[in-house]
C-alpha cells in the first residue's frame, strides 16, 4: 500500500485574480509565498519519502522552500499530475466564463466536455488514475507528496471513492491544502482539503466563500 499526499499548490497570482490560469507559468501570490513558508515547516512531520510534482511553476514554487528545507532532497516531474488543458478558456476571468453556454457542460457533464482547442475532461481523468497507478506500482510501501492543482485532486478524490466524473465537480480543494489516499490493491481515502497553515485572517476566510459556483482549476476554491 502506498500512502499518497496530494498538496495543491498555494495561492497563484490567477487566483487572486479569479483567472482561469490552466498550464501557464502564473507564479505565486504574496499570500501563496506566505502559506508556502508556512507549509514548509508542517509538512517535516509527514515523514515523506519522496516528492512529485506538476511540471507547472507554481507548483515548484510551493514546493520550493521545503525542498530546501531537506538535505539531499529533489523531485520528480510527473506530466500526468500537470494541470488541464483548458485550451481557448484559459487565461480568461471565471466570472466571464461562467455566463458561457458551456458553462453547464462543465459542471453537469463533464464526461461529454472537451475544451475548445485544449483537453477533455476524460483524457484528464485517465491520466490522473494512471499516474496514481504509477506511483502505486513504482513505490509500494512509500510515502509520496504529489504537488498538483485543484482539478486533479478532485478527480483523484473521485477515483479512490469509485465516483464517476461527473461527481467531481462536488469536491472543494482549497490552496495550499492537503488530501490523503491509500493506493494499492484497494483504495481508501483517509482525508481531504485538510488546512496545514494557520495564516489566514477571518476576512480572507470569509472572501474565499463567496463564489462556490466556480468549481475549475483556476479559481480560488476549486
Amino acid at each position: 500500500m502506498t500512502l499518497i499526499y496530494l498538496l495543491r499548490h498555494a495561492e497563484s497570482l490567477a487566483n487572486e485574480k479569479g483567472i482561469l490560469a490552466g498550464r501557464s507559468d502564473v507564479g505565486l501570490s504574496e499570500r501563496g509565498k506566505s502559506q508556502s513558508k508556512s507549509l514548509a515547516k508542517t509538512l517535516k512531520d509527514l515523514e515523506i519519502d519522496r516528492i512529485v510534482i506538476s511540471p507547472i511553476k507554481r507548483c515548484s514554487e510551493t514546493i520550493s522552500p521545503f525542498v530546501s528545507s531537506r538535505k539531499n532532497t529533489s523531485y520528480e516531474v510527473m506530466e500526468d499530475f500537470q494541470e488541464m488543458d483548458y485550451g481557448n478558456w484559459s487565461g480568461k476571468r471565471l466570472k466571464f466564463l461562467s455566463l458561457k453556454r458551456d458553462w453547464r457542460k462543465v459542471q453537469n457533464t463533464p464526461e461529454e466536455f472537451t475544451f475548445p482547442n485544449g483537453e477533455s475532461f476524460l483524457d484528464a481523468w485517465g491520466r490522473v488514475s494512471r499516474g496514481m497507478k504509477s506511483l502505486s506500482t513504482r513505490y509500494p510501501k512509500s510515502k509520496i507528496l504529489v504537488v498538483t492543482h485543484g482539478d486533479i485532486i478532485k478527480m483523484a478524490i473521485a477515483h479512490t471513492l469509485g465516483a464517476d466524473l461527473k461527481s467531481f465537480q462536488k469536491i472543494r480543494v482549497e490552496p495550499a491544502s492537503l488530501s490523503g489516499i491509500e493506493y494499492g490493491k484497494t483504495r481508501s481515502l483517509l482525508f481531504s482539503n485538510k488546512s496545514l497553515i494557520s495564516i489566514e485572517t477571518k476576512a480572507k476566510v470569509s472572501r474565499t466563500h463567496r463564489n462556490k459556483s466556480f468549481v475549475l482549476g483556476g479559481e480560488r476554491n476549486s
